[in-house]
């Protein structure tokens, strides 16, 4: 019986494997990949379909860099890094031999499983909806690049950097690993500013928001975008942020965004669950506001310093604050094309105790380099 169970499963496996090599040809598939490119999504927005299983997410993978050989070095950063956060920096199969036996035995993998993931992103690559084309497509050069070697090296050593805050035990070695990222941030974004071309546009990226709280949680997206000469857009219906700003600002804004998620996510979950005053349940409706909280706070502060940072900068250049101030104007203009109808977002706020945490603790997070920024809080 035990061998004959292993027949049937050795020839189930040989059936999904004909059937990848037969029906799912690996360069139609990378073929399909570029034309979603081409239609205005990037990387990023394909990894954060809702629901990927692990195969159809580490095929997504390869078949960026796949696509990744055909790119050109002159596109805008946006692509290569999406790529390299997705960790599709190169390709590692023998193109001399079938895709699909190599991936199989490269990423463990069952072969019904990879059936269901070609399937899937066939059926994807298939459809005709285009998004905004915040950047030219990756073959293309064009919008703000930085992808050359002082920017990945600064990139390196920022994720560096914050990679040891978030593991590290000791809160006061967290603090200075976080405090050297931030001089890294700032002195990176100053410099790529004044190095940029008069010609260069502003572009944008698509943030997913986990749930729950999407709300607040873009409102502190947004507050750390402004602060960064930025500005956050809210898709209410998809639970999505777009972001309006030059390539090295949006980096640097979302590199901030997620470690003060993280801090915030650490001390909600560190608070624990919270009752009333007539002891029934209250955590939905405190930490809610606790984001609020701690989303508005940490505005204020990257607000307050905002002069600070920038008049210590400019002390030694004078044609700083004007070069800022024009590409703030390039902001504004870009986000008013890309969403010419949008309203004031509505929030409310129904637990004081929650929202008083996260104003406090806000006091306490480390923030990264501020900048020029309206408080404008947008519903589009």
């Amino acid at each position: 019986m035990l061998s004959e169970r292993s027949n049937t499963a050795h020839m189930s496996t040989e059936h999904y494997l004909s059937e990848l090599n037969q029906r799912y040809d690996f360069h139609a598939l990378v073929d399909g990949l570029g034309r979603k490119f081409g239609h205005g999504w990037f990387p990023r927005d394909l990894a954060q379909f809702p629901g990927l299983d692990r195969a159809q997410r580490t095929l997504l993978v390869d078949l960026i860099a796949a696509h990744r050989q055909t790119w050109n070095d002159a596109a805008s950063s946006i692509w290569f890094e999406h790529a390299d956060y997705l960790g599709a920096d190169s390709s590692w199969w023998d193109e001399e031999q079938e895709f699909w036996p190599q991936f199989l035995e490269r990423h463990t993998i069952k072969s019904i499983d990879a059936v269901g993931a070609a399937r899937w992103w066939l059926g994807i690559f298939a459809t005709e909806r285009k998004l905004h084309e915040f950047a030219p497509p990756p073959w293309q050069a064009g919008g703000s690049s930085s992808n050359d070697q002082n920017h990945q090296k600064v990139m390196g050593k920022i994720q560096g950097l914050l990679a040891k805050a978030e593991s590290t035990e000791y809160p006061d070695e967290a603090e200075s690993l976080t405090a050297k990222a931030q001089e890294l941030i700032s002195r990176h974004s100053i410099d790529v500013a004044l190095l940029a071309s008069e010609v260069d546009v502003p572009g944008g990226s698509r943030v997913y928001l986990e749930a729950p709280y999407t709300k607040p949680k873009f409102l502190l997206l947004a507050g750390i975008a402004e602060a960064n000469r930025c500005q956050a857009v809210f898709n209410s219906g998809t639970n999505t942020a777009t972001l309006i700003g030059f390539a090295t600002d949006i980096t640097l804004t979302e590199v901030l965004f997620t470690s003060l998620l993280v801090q915030g996510t650490a001390a909600i979950l560190a608070a624990g669950p919270q009752l009333s005053w007539d002891g029934t349940s209250s955590t939905k409706s405190w930490r809610n506001s606790f984001w609020f909280g701690y989303a508005d706070r940490i505005q204020d502060r990257l607000v307050e310093a905002a002069g600070t940072t920038e008049a210590s900068a400019a002390a030694g250049n004078t044609q700083l604050l004007p070069v800022l101030a024009r590409r703030s104007e390039a902001v504004q203009d870009a986000l008013e094309a890309y969403f010419p109808n949008l309203s004031a977002m509505q929030v409310s706020v129904s637990n004081a105790p929650g929202l008083a945490a996260g104003r406090s603790f806000a006091e306490q997070a480390d923030l990264g380099r501020s900048g020029v920024g309206a408080r404008r809080k947008r519903l589009g």
